[in-house]
């Protein structure tokens, strides 16, 4: 059986979909971190949205970082420090920019929202933006961690 080029794409794509399916499901072990470390810091500690969501999110990232290097990405970038700390300066943006928009939707729909969600508006808005910001990270990461290796996963 003669293998074509549709075949090497087919199974590139196939990688490609069990890879983000694994960033899926360790992403979604971030997202409880994140959001369980959220409801603490709002409702306990008493800290502000935006500076709650930051903390979170960045627990929940190095998280996310270390398990899927390992795990989806099969060791890539190895134990790089500088791509970890290129993935923490990424965070750190997109963090900033996630919680500004975190605060600002609680801000804005969270009255409308406190009733529904037991009063935790932020928690119910955090799971909504998750399919984006899930995606925007596997994309960053895949990039990220196979950059520069000799060999590259399709």
């Amino acid at each position: 059986m003669t293998s074509t080029p549709l075949a090497g794409v087919r199974a590139g794509f196939r990688n490609l979909l069990k890879q983000y399916a694994g960033f899926f499901i360790v992403s979604g072990t971030g997202l409880v971190i994140a959001v369980g470390l959220l409801w603490l810091l709002v409702h306990l500690v008493h800290l502000p949205v935006g500076w709650a969501n930051a903390i979170a999110d960045t627990s929940a990232a190095t998280f996310v970082f270390l398990v899927s290097r390992q795990r989806i990405f099969d060791g890539a970038g190895g134990h790089d420090g500088l791509k970890y700390l290129a993935w923490l300066a990424w965070q750190a943006v997109h963090i900033m920019l996630i919680s500004l928009a975190l605060a600002w939707l609680t801000s804005t729909f969270g009255p409308r929202l406190y009733d529904i969600t037991s009063g935790s508006p932020e928690t119910l808005l955090k799971i909504a933006i998750t399919p984006f910001t899930m995606t925007l990270n596997f994309v960053v990461a895949r990039l990220l961690l196979h950059s520069g290796n000799a060999k590259e996963n399709p």
